[in-house]
């Protein structure tokens, strides 16, 4: 995906430089952009284009809860489908696998409203995830039904 916007998507600071390592990327590092992929239960529709500043990432990072717990929300531990909850992951250098908080609807919407970029601002009603179209579980790299 092509960023044009190089802006922080929370606060709209124009960014200058991007994170250069991994260790800079988890904190700590001098990089002043943190790239965040997110989809909507199917990394096929994957977003790429989130830039944060380091300011504004650290106090998203931390409302955004535990990562890397696998079917249930980061935020509120309730049980959530792959399909019908928002994946969040830090881009770090390397292929991955990266940090990822994986959101019920509720914390997905606070989590996605908090972006500059989301217009008009979503309600648990008008999120879309994968689970909303019908669509099951892809397995084994099978083309969807």
């Amino acid at each position: 995906m092509t960023i044009a916007d190089l802006r922080c998507d929370a606060c709209g600071r124009y960014l200058t430089g991007p994170a250069g390592s991994s260790e800079e990327a988890a904190g700590g590092g001098s990089g002043e952009v943190v790239r965040i992929m997110f989809h909507p239960g199917d990394g096929l529709l994957k977003d790429d284009s989130t830039l944060f500043c380091r300011t504004c990432w650290s106090a998203i990072e931390e409302g955004l809860g535990v990562p890397d717990r696998m079917d249930v929300c980061a935020r509120c531990s309730v049980p959530v489908a792959s399909t019908d909850s928002l994946h969040v992951s830090l881009i770090v250098g390397g292929p991955g696998p990266w940090p990822t908080w994986q959101l019920c609807r509720v914390h997905a919407v606070e989590y996605l409203n908090r972006l500059r970029t989301t217009d008009p601002k979503l309600t648990d009603e008008t999120l879309s995830l994968r689970s909303d179209f019908g669509l099951g579980e892809r397995r084994l790299g099978r083309p969807l039904p």
